[in-house]
């Protein structure tokens, strides 16, 4: 089967951060730059994936602002199947 997440980043900011993904663990780890505004930073990601939640909300891919000030919950459905929970954790540098 395909990974749920194969890349996860965020949209608009330059350089694009890569976020790190851990199969094993089930963690994305992304490192901003210092001065970003992770209050509202918009996920992209790339997998075969069906419907994405984080907190029981929809996430539309490159659309969805969230607080990313502590670890987020990623939740990414294979078809109507929950598939993997990903955790999401922000590191400003």
């Amino acid at each position: 089967a395909q990974d749920p997440v194969q890349s996860f980043t965020f949209a608009g900011l330059i350089p694009s951060p890569v976020g790190l993904i851990d199969k094993v663990a089930k963690t994305i780890s992304v490192d901003v730059l210092k001065g970003t505004d992770i209050t509202k930073l918009i996920a992209v990601w790339k997998g075969s994936v069906g419907k994405v939640l984080v907190g029981g909300v929809t996430q539309t891919n490159g659309t969805t602002p969230n607080n990313f000030t502590t670890p987020l919950t990623y939740v990414f459905y294979k078809g109507t199947v929950v598939g993997d929970t990903y955790t999401v954790t922000v590191n400003v540098k």
